[in-house]
Parts: structure tokens; C-alpha cells; sequence
């Protein structure tokens, strides 16, 4: 999970075409060159000896991110290399956008699926036995990306104006990346599966004891963090009522903000698409205190596990900006 959770974040970025589409066109390029040529160039002669088993049509037929490809696709990229070119530069033009077009809808359906994946394998791990809990360590880092399919903008928020920093702490808070997590320490860990229930079970159970420290108990479910939580849902709601008062927000807003519950309030920050026109100043509140909650749980999960006793969770507050 973790991985597909990376390749998300990575390739949501990413708006050309990869490296794999980049060979896929160049092969259908210059085996639309080969079949235009002279039945008696060796080239052509090739080609229809060959068939489908030469290595551009192999090329061809390879799909982003791996599998096999529907007989819709097949045939669409086939007839798209069989298209006749009447050699003027706005045919050319034309079947190099048909082709352009073809590849971002592959890309953006394969960004789809994988999201779609990493929200089924969230749920299903919500309701796995404890052992299987225990082994697979939590529901993963995934469970904040899981809580909103929408865009594969919403992921990592590419084409918005928001600076670096607070598009970072979003996206870490989204892909679960939070520092000192127990689970953290164990998920590279080699020997992992090997050792013994009662040993994985104590080495990940969070220090408040009442359940295993992944994202979802150290965010929703742990006591000792639930301060954190409501300062950060406090702190938005203030910037929100900042922003009516000087009319840059409507009253609307906040109304339906309020009526949400936690875990919707949290999917409603953080999966906002902020290339949306005039969400720039919403999306830089809460990107800040999206930013300060990031902090303040990563400092408190690392005193968490290092400290001897749990101590007032109420010690060691969330600073506002």
C-alpha cells in the first residue's frame, strides 16, 4: 500500500507524458513511418512478416503502469497507427493530438484505478481480524487519501498557488507520512512477519493502550492526541470566521463547515481542488493550519513514544498562528 501510496503522490504531479507513453508514441511513430514505406524496402517486408511479434508492435501494445490491454484499446492504438497521412502538416498535427488525447485519458483512468485500489484495500483492512490488524500494521498510511475519491488534482494539489510548504504538509498529512509513528519504525522491517503476535502486537500498540498507533488511531482515536485535533478544527474555523468578517468568504461557508463531523471536516480541508479561481486565500488558511497540526502531532507522537508515563496530553499545545 505504501508503495502505490508514493506513486500517487509522485505521478498525480506529473501532467506530460511518462516516460513509458513517451515510448509507446515513439514506436507508434516510426511504425506508421515503416508500414508507409514501399512493399519492397526490407523494413516493410519485416514488419508484414513479423506481425504483431515484432518488437515495435510489442512496444505498442504496452499499457501505463503495466497489464494487459482491453480489445478496445488494443484496436484504437492499432487503427491509430494504420490512420493514413496525406503528408500535410495539419494531418500530422491532427494524429499526434489524437494520440495526446489518448494517453492523458489512459494516464488519468490509470491515476484513477490506483486511487480507487487504495481505497478499497483501506476498507478492507478496517475489517480484517486482529491478527491480520496486527501483521499488516494498522490500516496503513493511506486511511486520510482514502476518505475522497475525486480528482487526482485534489491529491497533491499541482496547479495551485499555494506555496510548497503548506501543499507539503497536506500532502504528508494525506499520504499518512507522519514521523515517529510506531508503525513507521516496522514497515521495512524484514523480519517482521516472522516474529511472533505478542511481540509485533506490544512493539506497535500506542502507549495509551487502546489500540495499534497507525494514522487513523493517532488522529481520530487516541486520546492523548484528540487536543491536537480539536485545535487544529478550532484553528480553521477562526480563519474562516477572519475571512467572512473582511468579506472574502462567504457566511455559507462556515455554516456548512459546522455541520460536518470531524472525519468530514478533515476530508473537506484536505481534499479541497485549490486550483480552483478565488480559493487561494482559503486554501493558504488551511494549508497553515494544516502546517502547525503536522508540527505539533509529530512532536507529540515522538515525546509520545520516548517518554517512560503518558503525561497531560493538555502540556504540550498546538501553537496558532
Amino acid at each position: 500500500m505504501e508503495g502505490e501510496v508514493r506513486t500517487l503522490c509522485v505521478f498525480s504531479d506529473y501532467h506530460g507524458p511518462t516516460w513509458s507513453q513517451i515510448r509507446v508514441r515513439n514506436a507508434m511513430v516510426t511504425h506508421r513511418s515503416i508500414m508507409r514505406m514501399h512493399d519492397s524496402t526490407l523494413p516493410k517486408q519485416m514488419a508484414i512478416k513479423q506481425g504483431e511479434n515484432t518488437t515495435l508492435f510489442k512496444n505498442i501494445m504496452k499499457k501505463l503502469g503495466g497489464g494487459k490491454l482491453t480489445p478496445a484499446e488494443r484496436l484504437y492504438k492499432l487503427n491509430l497507427c494504420k490512420t493514413p497521412n496525406s503528408g500535410l502538416a495539419h494531418a500530422k498535427s491532427q494524429w499526434k493530438l489524437r494520440i495526446q488525447k489518448f494517453q492523458r485519458k489512459e494516464y488519468n483512468t490509470w491515476i484513477h484505478d490506483l486511487h480507487l485500489n487504495l481505497c478499497k484495500d483501506v476498507n478492507k483492512r478496517q475489517s480484517q481480524s486482529i491478527q491480520k490488524h496486527v501483521l499488516n500494521l494498522g490500516i496503513g498510511t493511506a486511511y486520510l487519501m482514502s476518505l475522497n475519491m475525486g480528482s487526482h488534482l485534489t491529491i497533491t494539489h499541482v496547479n495551485s498557488k499555494l506555496q510548497a510548504s503548506l501543499k507539503l504538509a497536506i500532502r504528508k498529512l494525506k499520504a499518512g507520512m507522519i514521523n515517529h509513528l510506531l508503525i513507521m519504525k516496522h514497515m521495512y522491517d524484514g523480519k517482521w512477519h516472522k516474529t511472533d503476535f505478542e511481540a509485533k502486537l506490544d512493539a506497535i500498540m500506542c502507549p495509551c493502550s487502546t489500540g495499534i498507533q497507525d494514522v487513523h488511531h493517532i488522529i481520530i482515536d487516541c486520546e492523548c492526541t484528540s487536543h491536537l485535533l480539536n485545535n487544529w478544527l478550532l484553528q480553521s474555523e477562526e480563519a474562516m470566521v477572519r475571512l467572512i468578517s473582511n468579506k472574502k468568504l462567504p457566511e455559507s461557508h462556515l455554516h456548512d463547515f459546522m455541520q460536518l463531523s470531524d472525519i468530514q471536516k478533515i476530508s473537506f480541508m484536505i481534499h479541497r481542488p485549490y486550483a480552483s479561481k478565488g480559493s487561494e486565500t482559503l486554501a493558504h488558511e488551511y494549508g497553515l493550519t494544516a502546517q502547525s497540526y503536522l508540527k505539533a502531532l509529530t512532536d507529540f507522537v515522538k515525546t509520545l513514544n520516548t517518554s517512560d508515563s503518558i503525561s497531560d496530553p493538555t502540556s504540550a499545545p498546538m501553537h496558532a498562528h
